[in-house]
């Protein structure tokens, strides 16, 4: 596989180290033209300039958990210590709230047991901060510390240098265009190539690169879409009706298939997948959950129908669609859906669904009509009852609330490490 990341700032340079780890593929790096400075050096470039504080706590609690994954591989990593000029001071972080941030403090605790810690007023007080609020706290971190950015960029483009299968490509890129043959074509001002993936990690003109390529400049599977779709999930989270549902409703709107779905599997990108998919899966059951509750069964159909496209051995998710058509009075449709999650489990699993979701299709057949046509229950005679074995349900239930987890983002960081069980879910 040929791969073009556009863009030689810290991001774009990261992103291409990680791939060229994972033996992606062969790895062009796009820095742009030559600026006269230091090679790698981009013109408008502003990684030389970037704060080199690196921390786990932030306000937000989704960026929180990215920012600790980063220090926590930062920590791990004797070679990224060393090219990034690494060094522990310790941070400070003193907020205008009461507020206990617990989600915060508890991902700091479980990833770096005894660096956080919760300062009140009087704590800052005398560690020199005189005339705050009362009601002011403080996170005091004791793993955090500083790097130099432009140094890390250095040493990963160095690093680049030295791999067979990379090249630094002293060029802009003006234009990112689809062929026909399913390529994709990086044009510069008076050449252009051809790859099979294109990765734009441009900063700022991100943007202007996409729209003058004729491509939306969002909604995109990118770093933007991950903070989008779980800053969405984390806000859902603390809100009330209808407003919850509105923004989980946007969030799982920016979901539209596996993270980086191009690039190979393994490692911290299968890992983040595994992570997303999760968080897309408890999103959609909540919302179906809070559609029907509120009395649009129509509604929450549709976000089954959808949860059960994501993995259609999730059987939480068939059973609400079974239940959902009969909300709407189409029982025939439900007892249906029934017979087709009965094959699927005896095909893929060997084994038959659960008892709730047994019970649940005993009770809509008792529930049919008298007089109930063929057509209302043409499919739904369950086959094949026979030749599988019941047994305990494989797997781990999504789970019925969306929960929010790190946004961190491709390539700059490991992500969340966990990795999907297989077989019959819930």
């Amino acid at each position: 596989m040929r791969i073009c990341v556009v863009g030689g700032g810290l991001a774009g340079s990261l992103l291409a180290w990680r791939l060229a780890e994972a033996g992606a593929g062969r790895i062009d790096v796009a820095l742009g033209a030559p600026t006269g400075r230091p090679a790698g050096t981009i013109s408008g470039d502003a990684t030389a300039a970037s704060g080199g504080l690196v921390r786990g706590f932030e306000p937000d609690p989704v960026v929180s958990r990215a920012a600790v994954a980063s220090l926590v591989e930062l920590r791990a990593s004797p070679t990224l210590r060393r090219w990034s000029d690494y060094r522990e001071v310790g941070s400070l972080y003193v907020r205008d709230s009461p507020a206990v941030p617990q989600a915060q403090l508890a991902e700091l605790d479980r990833a770096l047991p005894g660096s956080a810690e919760l300062l009140a007023a009087d704590r800052l007080a005398a560690l020199g901060w005189h005339g705050l609020p009362a009601y002011c706290t403080g996170v005091s971190e004791r793993d955090a510390g500083y790097v130099s950015p432009g140094a890390l960029r250095r040493a990963v483009l160095a690093d680049l240098t030295g791999r067979r299968a990379a090249s630094l490509l002293p060029v802009t890129v003006r234009a990112v265009r689809a062929r026909p043959d399913g390529l994709v074509r990086c044009q510069a001002a008076t050449t252009g190539r051809d790859y099979d993936l294109v990765a734009v990690a441009a900063g700022r003109w991100t943007g202007r690169l996409l729209r003058h390529s004729g491509l939306p400049p969002a909604g995109l599977r990118t770093k933007s879409d991950v903070e989008r779709f779980e800053s969405g999930l984390s806000a859902a989270r603390a809100a009330a009706e209808p407003t919850a549902i509105r923004l989980l409703e946007d969030a799982v709107a920016v979901y539209r298939g596996d993270f980086l779905a191009d690039l190979p599997g393994g490692g911290w990108i299968e890992a983040r997948r595994a992570d997303l998919r999760r968080q897309a899966e408890a999103a959609l059951l909540t919302l179906g959950e809070l559609l029907r509750a509120r009395g649009r069964p129509d509604r929450a159909a549709d976000t089954y129908r959808r949860l059960v496209g994501i993995d259609g051995l999730l059987e939480v998710a068939h059973r609400q669609l079974m239940q959902c058509y009969a909300d709407l009075g189409e029982r025939g449709r439900a007892l249906r859906q029934y017979a087709e999650l009965v094959d699927l489990l005896a095909a893929e699993l060997g084994v038959a669904p659960a008892p709730e979701t047994t019970a649940l299709y005993h009770r809509l057949r008792r529930e049919l009509p008298a007089g109930a046509t063929a057509r209302d229950t043409a499919g739904a005679t369950v086959r094949g009852t026979a030749r599988v074995t019941p047994r305990a349900t494989v797997g781990a239930t999504a789970g019925a609330t969306a929960g929010a987890t790190a946004g961190a983002t491709a390539g700059a960081t490991a992500g969340a490490t966990a990795g999907a069980t297989g077989g019959r879910r819930g």
